[in-house]
Order: C-alpha cells, then structure tokens, then sequence
C-alpha cells in the first residue's frame, strides 16, 4: 500500500478492484484516526480500513483526487471542484470543467511538476490520477464496505507493523452475558400478532389513519404489500378504491390518493406545488379525536439534485414542515425508478415496510412495551434519551446546538418527548415531534441548552417517578463535561444529584470506539493469541486495561449475519456479482456509565446493551438504547436535517 500525504494508505497497483463489464473501480483505504478510550491515558490509535468507489465517467461531479508522482514520492491528496467559466468539452456544460482547489497543486504547477488533467476520462489516466464523486450513483457496480476480512488483515498487519505498540483486547465471558429475549420477545420482534396490534391502536391518544399520497402504481403496491406484511391486512380490506377509508382487522384505518404520474410529488421545483396540492387533501381528512399519519411518494434528494440542477429543492423539507404545523407526521417512499441500491439486495419490500414502522415509530406506537432486565430496584426506572447535536452556521441558521429529550417507563407505551417551547413541555411523542417539525431549529448556545436540559429534567419529575437512568450520546459531554472521557473529574449538575440520576453514556462508530477485528493468533514469538472477534447477541465485553465503568456489546448487523462472500473473501477475490453487494462488518457499542446513581456500573451496561436488542418495531438491533434511539431519530427527521 502507498502512503498519501494526509497520512492516509491506499492500495495502488494490482491490489485495486476492477468490474471489467461494468467499469467499476475502486481502492482500499486505511485511515490512522486517534481517539479515546475511557479509563486509557495513553494515545489511542485506530486503522480503519475503508474502500473509495471511483469516478467512472467525466460527468461524475468530484470531490476529491489522489496523483501518482511517482513510486518513491508520496500520493497528493487535494481537493477538486468546478470551473464554470472554463468551457467543458462534455455535453453538460453548465456543470463547467473539472479543475483542481488545492494550493498544494498551485505550488507544484508553480515549479513545473506537471498533474493530470482531472477534467479527463477517468479510464484514461486512472494510473496517475484517481477521483472520488460528490454522490456516488445509486447502481454504482461496487458495494459499500471493505469486508470484515480486510478489516482482521489490516488488524494483524497493525501488530506486526507496530510490535511496541499494546493493542486493546476485549474480554468477554458468562459474566458479562446480556439477558436474552424471552420467546414473545423474539416473536413480537419478528412480527407482532393481530392482538398486540390491535392493543397498540386502542391504546393510542387519538385514533390513527394512514393517507397514503402517490403518483406511481408501484409505490402504491408496495406499500398495500407491507400494510399486509405489519398488520396482518387482508386483500379484501385494501380492495378499495382511491379515497374510500379501508379498516385493518387490527383496527388500524388507511386510505391512497393518488396523483397524475410526474406531477406535483416527483418534480423539480422547490416544493410549493406539492404542498398547494397535499394541503386539502389532508384537511379533508382531519378531524377531531384523529391522527393523521402520511406517507408521501417523493424523489430522492440525488435525482432532485440531478433532474433539476442546483436550484432545485427537495420537496420532503417543505411537505415535512408545512404538514407539521397541521400537526401531521410524514414518511417518504420513492418509486422503485429511484430506489437506493440497499434495497436492491436487501429483503422483498423492505422500503415500503421501513416506511410503515417508522411513521408507527414517529407517532409513539409500538405493539410492546420495554422491559426490565439486569438493574434492580422497586418499581420500573424511568429511562430518558438525551441526543445532542452541534450544528453548524449557514445561511438560513446560526450555529449552536440542538437537544431533543424523550421519555418512557418499562411496562408502559407511553413515551413522552420535551419541547421547551410549550409551557407544559413533555407531550406525547407524537404530538411533540410535529412541534418541533414546524419551527426551523432554534439558536442555543452551550449555556442555553444547558438550562434547557436542566429544565426539562426538573419537569420530567413531577411527571414521572424515578429511580432514573439518562441515556446520552457523545456530544452531551460538551453540556455536561463530566461525561467526557478526560474531564470525569468534572462536576455533576444540581438536576441530576437531585434526582439520584444514573448516567450512561453511549457511542457507535468506527471514529469513536474500538473496531473488533484480528481473529486467530498474532504471529509473535511469545504465541500470544487474540480471542475472535466478538460475535453473538448475548455477550458482552470489557476492553483490557480501560475503566471498568465501560461495557462493550457487538452485535451482526441483518446483512452481515447473512452467509456469503464476506466470510471468505476481499473484494479482491469476489465475484463480480458479489462484489455488488454491501458488506458489512462488525461495529462495538460503547456504554460508559458516567453517574452510577442507585445501580451497578456493569449491570446497567447490560441493560444498555439489551436496550439496543429490543428495538420494538425493528427486527435488527439498534445503534443506541431505545430511549436515546427515538430522541436521535426526532432530531435526523426534522426538516432541515433531511
């Protein structure tokens, strides 16, 4: 592998893939991220491998190149962007011309080192110049994921490259098993039964209906199919027409409308058509004692990029916030012209019934209620999400951050969310997230959103009874400083000593937390050998030498649990038609418990743990336990966002 100058390994040479029918390059990377570990001092460094989907054709919008000087020189990473005055010799010339934004090029071109032109066909300089897209195509021949065989041969690579470096070992065993689902669990989990739905419904705060707004016949099928799937629908109840209101055997109520094909739903403008269009029909609909929940047929974000250039605006922006301040939740489904190449090789309709769940999700509806597993006390705890987001300055907003609480008790479907804005502040979930849809998000500075957590807290007390555990995610700790890996030293908040709070802080992803990868034995003198790769659904692990506070769980992902190629193979040496699909590889949740409050620091890692596990409406297993899950979601789903 060569080195480039942002410190960065790539595969040059033979190493690299190659779909010969379809064109489709790409090369692996191997990143040196730091990062930190509780409990460790010393300098955490992690290699995490990746692969770069190449550039196949010159109307690809770049971001990004790598120049081959030569072999003993460093690769040059710089930047790459648009000439709009320089005139393209493509088609498309209003995109302009390919051209280089790195000062680093202008100091080489300075001294003569001449560099390939990057408004060149990729498949003619591909051995001195190689570019990444903006957006990758959604039929790109190379999937997603450099396989978790590379990610264990880039492991033992590591330890033989850096003998004097300790590598971080997790440890598992009985102890640290997680408690399973029981057998209902499991199978509600899989597919809740005709009477947990029809409990669900008559539970809810106001009685739902589902108005399904489409211009193309298979997005219509598609979601009738997973209406059938979900809720158990017969097709003599969706043997309806247009506009009738059909009821679920469940006693769930749904109705389609449908639009002239490429009409107001699927266009290129900046939305206002759509909602002048939308806006009646779901007046029509409403009325008191109802929950109007809509999935609309939208383009992606890409093809409103591609088809109506850079003016064009996604319509599902405007549809979520205006239909918000209706108090409506809203999901989006594309036709299959635009769907995304994970559902390509994923489960049958898995669009249509994600779309479902999550409007389900949205509205507070979920056919079982949470658990209690691992931590002991008298009564249920009262579990809180606390999801936390820096947002950065732009045009239309100032930076600062946003905070979205959410509530629940195990034994109960009431979730409760907090928007500060209301005088009584915690509503139900549903109700509280079209609130939060309806405003552009608000300016907080680090000590007004402190106060605003404060504040929701004391509130949340008066409603619910403790004991307490706060779920939070790993911007928190720039509110709280305490939950930070280097200031566990600092201070605790008033709110929390309080309320006798535990704090569990929780974070998922390769930049934050330790990669279980290096199954067998490292090659050393000593014999040392590594336990695999920690697998399964019910252990958990501790890393060697870290906080004894910090819990460890990995979990396969659906498509990772699937047997296949990755099991054996690089992309290097898969076939064409493997190398298409999506590889997954294992990814470890962190959950430090900062505040231990009336629990044990190991038992309430567990139960994080098993919070991720039981999903409610989700067959696989959360990134985050499920109160700070539903809070993140609120904050991904709100208009400017998506």
């Amino acid at each position: 592998m060569r080195l480039d100058t942002e410190g960065e390994l790539l595969s040059w040479g033979e190493e690299r893939l190659h779909v010969p029918s379809k064109g489709g390059y790409a090369h692996y990377r191997v990143q040196l991220n730091p990062m930190t570990v509780p409990g460790v001092e010393d300098l955490v460094i992690q290699a995490t491998p990746s692969i770069s989907r190449l550039t196949r054709h010159r109307g690809e919008k770049v971001k990004r190149g790598w120049v081959n000087r030569g072999k003993d020189k460093l690769l040059l990473q710089a930047e790459i962007g648009w000439d709009r005055e320089k005139p393209s010799q493509r088609a498309n010339r209003k995109t302009g011309t390919r051209a280089w934004r790195d000062r680093a090029v202008e100091v080489l071109e300075h001294f003569d080192q001449g560099l390939p032109d990057p408004d060149s066909e990729p498949g003619e300089v591909r051995d001195q110049l190689r570019m990444i897209p903006e957006n990758h195509s959604r039929n790109h021949p190379i999937g997603k994921g450099a396989t978790q065989l590379f990610h264990d041969a880039v492991a033992h690579w590591l330890r033989r490259a850096v003998p004097e470096a300790d590598p971080l070992v997790f440890q598992g065993g009985p102890k640290y098993y997680i408690s399973k689902l029981t057998d209902e669990e499991e199978q509600q989990k899989k597919g809740p039964s005709k009477e947990r739905l029809a409990d669900m419904v008559e539970a809810a705060e106001q009685s739902p209906l589902i108005l399904v707004l489409y211009e193309n016949w298979d997005v219509q099928h598609r979601v009738r199919e997973a209406l059938k799937t979900v809720f158990h629908a017969t097709e003599e109840e969706l043997s309806v027409e247009d506009g009738t209101i059909a009821t679920l055997v469940c006693g769930l109520k749904c109705v389609f409308q449908s639009f002239p094909a490429d009409s107001v739903l699927t266009q290129y403008s900046d939305g206002t058509k759509a909602i002048d269009a939308v806006a009646p029909i779901v007046d029509s609909y409403q009325q008191p004692g109802r929950n109007l929940l809509v999935i609309a047929e939208t383009l992606s974000g890409d093809l409103v990029r591609e088809g109506g250039g850079n003016n064009a605006v996604d319509p599902k922006k405007q549809l979520r916030a205006q239909l918000a301040k209706k108090g409506v939740l809203t999901q989006f489904i594309q036709s299959k012209d635009a769907v995304d190449r994970e559902e390509l090789s994923d489960e049958p309709n898995y669009a249509g019934k994600r779309s479902v769940w999550d409007l389900m999700r949205g509205a507070g509806l979920f056919p079982v209620p949470l658990s209690v597993r691992n931590v002991k006390s008298n009564e249920p705890p009262c579990l809180i999400g606390a999801y936390c987001s820096k947002r950065n300055a732009n045009r239309q907003h100032s930076s600062g951050y946003d905070l979205v609480l959410v509530a629940t008790k195990p034994a109960e479907k009431r979730f409760l969310a907090y928007d500060h804005r209301k005088g009584d502040g915690w509503q139900p979930i549903g109700r509280a997230t079209t609130s939060l849809h309806s405003e552009s998000r608000f300016s907080s500075d680090h000590d007004k959103i402190g106060n605003i957590l404060a504040s929701g807290l004391r509130q949340l007390k008066r409603q619910m009874s403790g004991p307490y555990i706060l779920f939070g995610n790993q911007t928190l700790s720039h509110i709280w400083n305490f939950v930070g890996d280097k200031n566990s030293d600092a201070s605790v908040p008033e709110v929390l000593k309080r309320m006798n709070a535990a704090v569990v802080r929780s974070r998922s992803g390769s930049d934050l937390v330790p990669k279980p990868a290096g199954n067998g034995k490292w090659e050393e003198l000593d014999e040392r050998t590594l336990p695999k790769p920690p697998q399964g659904k019910d252990t958990g692990f501790v890393l060697e030498g870290a906080a004894p506070s910090a819990f460890y769980y990995v979990a396969e992902s659906k498509t990772f649990s699937r047997p296949g190629a990755h099991r054996k193979h690089s992309r290097i040496h898969m076939t064409e038609s493997n190398r298409r699909k999506d590889k997954h590889s294992l990814v470890a949740r962190e959950f430090w418990v900062a505040k231990e409050g009336p629990f044990d620091a190991q038992n309430l890692g567990k139960y994080a743990a098993f919070l991720c596990r039981f999903a409610l409406n989700w067959e696989g297993t959360l990134r985050h336990p499920v109160p700070l899950h539903l809070a993140k979601a609120i904050s991904d789903d709100h208009p400017r966002t998506i």
